[in-house]
């Protein structure tokens, strides 16, 4: 942790709390790293100490400090140290992108990207091929995965990981083909992404540790002390205990590992128990979460596990994972008091997942483990919000996301489709926690942006999709700081401003309750502080 901390600290300012009992006062008092009163400003500075320092904050607005429910942080931060294609506006400008980076890295044995680019970017519309890879860059395999969903690899790629005419499609997977059989370069989901992702080798766990102080200066400016990192691997873990160990970790982290999807049934129970678990054990920096698994794929590569068929075809997406494995994975999970976050975007795929943990749950403690549905933003009945209700579920939900998806929804179903796409308010109504996110770095890491999104509901082009599914300012917010930490395992400590908390809270120029909703993503976060330590830069 930085060390610009005092033993203890009265700020003055408008203090949301978030706390029910107690919403707003007008200082907050804390001493080490913890909250010791909330209330009358002069009254806390008549009994402070000698030392306190005093931090006059009058106009600006405390607040928790934000939890990012769905954040791929260490991805987030590798994006600046691998190929970068955001914002390519043609396969042309892909291949350009890729020569220039083999010519100014001569000696990776891999070329790989980062995750956040688009197709929609693309003149194509479509993921580049093998043999438009290999016309820039032929002699070094290139792996260009997108968003976890779906990649694009070269034919020395393919050469490398063995993948040919004759190989065997993957279960929950696919190797996109040509008519005589070839594959074409495009593999689809984590069963067959993974057959070339596995080639690639790890980077250090320096250069994971340099992407994590890069990323979270970042999030600092944002408001940001904590996240919930979904779909680690092991070295991905590794590198996060070594942050702590080394105090680079700064932003409170519950780390998701993800279930890989060639684990054979049989040794499920033997790596749950070698994870360093179960879910919620830790310590206040840094903890397990839920195990994270992908039961479909998403939208814009028509992967997404859907009710309707996707237009002009007969195909309703993917299931990544069967329902006897998900069965059996959701039972050995609650047998070893480890939670579930189930990504599942499409109806089909919410049913499922609510299905399988409906039936883990029997018998179990599964109830009390907090499981999860991630995104669940398309076709959720209210069945499967009562199904959600009744297991004391939560949902890992991104408004930044509605904003951006909406169009591509009325384009696939029209308008009503976009509308009642990610339902907050009726997941709210139904009795299940909502925890705000992002979903970095599809989204931008930005709560106050993701604020604005869930009560306005405002696409880019200025119409607002599903008004009637919108929140107030008050609930966003909740989603942000006490629902986030609640699905971070972490509500006992974080999330609200009261006495025997964390002393983990930030400074706005703007009150988010008297501002504008639509002026509430550019609030601007004047201080960030951890544990009462300031990690804002100046």
């Amino acid at each position: 942790m930085p060390s610009e901390m005092s033993s203890e600290t009265l700020v003055r300012a408008t203090v949301r709390t978030m706390a029910p009992d107690n919403p707003v006062a007008t200082g907050l008092l804390c001493r080490n790293d913890r909250i010791v009163a909330v209330g009358d400003w002069q009254e806390l500075r008549e009994s402070a100490r000698p030392a306190t320092e005093f931090l006059d904050l009058r106009g600006a607005t405390v607040l928790p400090g934000f939890t990012d429910s769905h954040n791929h942080m260490l991805w987030t931060g590798m994006q600046a140290r691998k190929l970068d294609l955001s914002g390519a506006a043609s396969i042309a400008e892909i291949g350009t992108r890729l020569r220039r980076y083999a010519d100014e890295h001569p000696d990776l044995p891999w070329i790989t990207s980062s995750e956040g680019w688009f197709i929609e970017d693309l003149r194509e519309r479509r993921m580049p091929n093998r043999y438009e890879l290999d016309e820039y860059c032929s002699n070094i395999p290139v792996y260009l995965p997108r968003l976890g969903h779906t990649a694009s690899v070269n034919s020395r790629a393919l050469e490398v990981a063995r993948i040919h005419a004759d190989s065997p499609n993957v279960e929950g997977g696919h190797i996109v083909r040509a008519p005589d059989g070839t594959p074409t370069g495009e593999l689809q989901e984590s069963p067959a992404m993974s057959l070339v992702a596995r080639m690639v080798p790890d980077p250090s766990v320096g250069e994971l540790l340099g992407a994590l102080r890069d990323v979270q200066r970042d999030y600092h400016a944002k408001g940001i002390t904590g996240v919930i990192d979904p779909a680690l691997t092991s070295h991905e873990l590794s590198a996060y205990r070594a942050a702590r160990d080394s105090n680079d970790l700064t932003i409170r982290t519950t780390m998701m590992p993800v279930l890989d999807p060639a684990l054979p049934d049989e040794q499920v129970a033997d790596w749950l128990a070698g994870l360093g678990g179960p879910t919620g054990s830790g310590d206040s920096r840094l903890k397990m979460g839920a195990i994270k698994v992908f039961l479909d794929g998403i939208v814009s590569m028509r992967t997404a596990w859907v009710r309707d068929a996707y237009p002009g075809t007969c195909d309703h997406g993917t299931r990544v994972v069967s329902a006897h494995r998900l069965d059996h994975v959701a039972r050995e999970c609650a047998l070893a008091g480890w939670s579930l976050g189930i990504h599942a975007i499409g109806g089909q795929a919410i049913d499922a997942a609510l299905k399988a943990l409906t039936a883990a749950a029997e018998g179990t403690r599964l109830s009390e483990l907090r499981c999860s549905l991630i995104h669940a933003y398309l076709g959720p009945t209210d069945d499967d919000m009562r199904a959600a209700a009744a297991l004391r579920m939560g949902l890992a939900a991104q408004p930044q996301m509605h904003t951006w998806i909406a169009p591509q929804l009325t384009q696939m179903w029209g308008r009503a489709v976009a509308d009642a796409a990610t339902p907050l308010r009726s997941w709210l109504n139904a009795g299940v926690v909502v925890a705000g996110g992002s979903d970095s770095p599809l989204t931008p890491a930005d709560p106050l942006a993701g604020i604005g999104d869930a009560v306005t509901r405002r696409m880019a082009d200025g119409d607002v999709a599903g008004a009637d599914q919108s929140v107030d300012v008050n609930t966003a917010l909740k989603m942000y700081t006490t629902d986030a930490a609640w699905l971070a395992f972490s509500d006992h400590e974080r999330g609200v401003l009261r006495p025997g908390m964390l002393a983990d809270w930030i400074a706005v120029d703007k009150d988010p309750l008297t501002t504008n909703p639509e002026d509430l993503a550019a609030i601007e976060v004047l201080e960030t502080r951890i544990g009462n330590c300031s990690v804002t830069e100046r």
